[in-house]
């Protein structure tokens, strides 16, 4: 593939760079690549192998995804050959993170962190917990990465060597990635319902907090304050918390009817998250369907600023806040109904435009041009960013479970069922799509968007 590389001047310090992407026909001739065409797939492993985990993304455009078939993939981002392998001994469901030197650090079930050289896969060390390995690791400013464990501990790893500085024990399951803070507090729950922070050089724990109802991965929010979801231990008893980074006291508690994801964080500080609530019915038929609300709350003091409700439905992760003043959300469907594409008004909270996409169990991801992509069950779409219209849909081998990566050129990976995909999204120009005659190339959306007689309105059934 070669490439054609357009400037334009904004002003004087600033310009756009665009790049055009072409195509080697049998022909030898050079066609334009189109958006959602795709440039390649790579099966990670036969059977019943799925990709699970988010792809991450190096420099110098190598590809790290790990499978369920036990390994963990080093691919060429461009033409998505493989690099390299590295076998484990349990599932990689963790999403690997790379350090600014390109070691890759990835988690495995089978009780290890690894670290490998991004470039040859060759491993620089593993260190041996004592459980699995799920929760995705966090690595700091001075290459130290923090990583939790199901033996009930956290753990403070030399980026370089793989030596332990140290461990600190939450007495429960670690399953949630860290979070560090502008000090470089280390923020990390432990079920079933404690957050703690933890000083980065020592593991000193400075303060703990308990929710008594579950915790999510916590996300720093502006000040740092310390934003905690809990999914609850029964109906109706899930909240959102807001906690003092500094000392860990509670500035605001918002209960909800269900389950909570990790929340989005606008610019200006606002939450947007999304919970989940089962309906319950007369006897025998306890179980009638589900609904989901999402919610906006002023990140300093809690209030309410909008939320939207929507029955028969319910939503596994928090909305995505895009560039056009629009939040996405995927769904999962109830009873059965598919999942749903849904785009929120960030003002107003109304769910003006949605489309029937299959089942969702992942937050979309939003690209520098403000495309937005999201995964379901069977499909990859491509969403505008002008009006929120699908632009290309591509149907897949099987469904995925986590969100797309986007690379600095804009390609755009996903993992669904065994195979990892490689689409085409660098330069394009959104809302000049024409028809697109390949076979290997997404197939243009024009009309699965439902406009509704009226937008859904806030703190209303629609």
């Amino acid at each position: 593939m070669n490439f054609n590389l357009t400037i334009h001047r904004q002003s004087r310090n600033r310009c756009w760079i665009l790049f055009s992407a072409l195509t080697l026909t049998a022909s030898g001739s050079a066609t334009a690549a189109q958006p959602g065409e795709k440039l390649w797939e790579f099966r990670t492993g036969m059977g019943n192998a799925l990709v699970r985990a988010t792809p991450a993304i190096s420099t110098d455009g190598i590809v790290v995804v790990g499978s369920t078939d036990w390994k963990i993939y080093g691919l060429d981002g461009t033409t998505g050959q493989k690099r390299w392998e590295l076998g484990t001994r349990g599932v990689m469901c963790s999403c690997p993170a790379i350090g600014a030197d390109g070691t890759v650090y990835v988690g495995s079930r089978d009780a290890r962190l690894y670290a490998l050289d991004g470039a040859t896969g060759a491993m620089c060390w593993q260190y041996q917990t004592g459980g699995k390995v799920v929760a995705s690791p966090a690595v700091a400013s001075d290459g130290t990465v923090f990583v939790g464990s199901r033996d009930t501990k956290v753990y403070a790893l030399d980026g370089v060597t793989g030596q332990k500085r140290w461990d600190f024990p939450s007495g429960s399951a670690v399953d949630t990635s860290a979070a560090i803070g502008a000090d470089g507090t280390v923020f990390v729950g432990a079920q079933p319902d404690r957050i703690y922070a933890l000083d980065p050089m020592t593991g000193q724990q400075r303060w703990e907090y308990r929710t008594g109802r579950g915790v999510s991965s916590p996300c720093i929010g502006l000040g740092d304050t310390v934003y905690v979801g809990s999914p609850g231990g029964g109906l109706g008893s899930g909240a959102m918390y807001a906690l003092n980074g500094t000392t860990g006291q509670k500035l605001w508690e918002y209960p909800t009817g269900g389950a909570v994801a990790a929340p989005a964080i606008g610019s200006d500080g606002t939450l947007h998250f999304s919970t989940t609530e089962l309906v319950f019915g007369p006897p025998p038929f306890y179980f009638s369907s589900s609904a989901f609300t999402v919610y906006a709350l002023h990140g300093v003091t809690g209030q309410v600023l909008w939320s939207s409700r929507r029955e028969n439905d319910s939503a596994d992760s928090s909305p995505v806040i895009g560039m056009e003043g629009n939040a996405y959300l995927g769904s999962t469907g109830a009873m059965a109904q598919g999942g749903r594409v849904y785009a929120l008004d960030l003002v107003s909270g109304q769910m003006s435009r949605w489309f029937h996409a299959g089942d969702i169990y992942s937050c979309p991801a939003i690209a520098a041009d403000g495309t937005v992509y999201i995964g379901s069950s069977s499909k990859l779409y491509a969403l505008a960013r002008s009006d929120a219209r699908p632009i290309w849909e591509y149907q897949t081998d099987g469904g995925g479970v986590s969100p797309p990566a986007i690379g600095a050129d804009g390609t755009t990976y996903w993992g669904g069922g065994p195979k990892l995909y490689a689409f085409y999204g660098s330069g394009v120009w959104l809302g000049a799509l024409g028809p697109s005659p390949a076979e290997t190339r997404g197939t243009p959306v024009e009309s699965k968007w439902a406009k509704r007689p009226r937008a859904l309105s806030p703190n209303r059934p629609g």
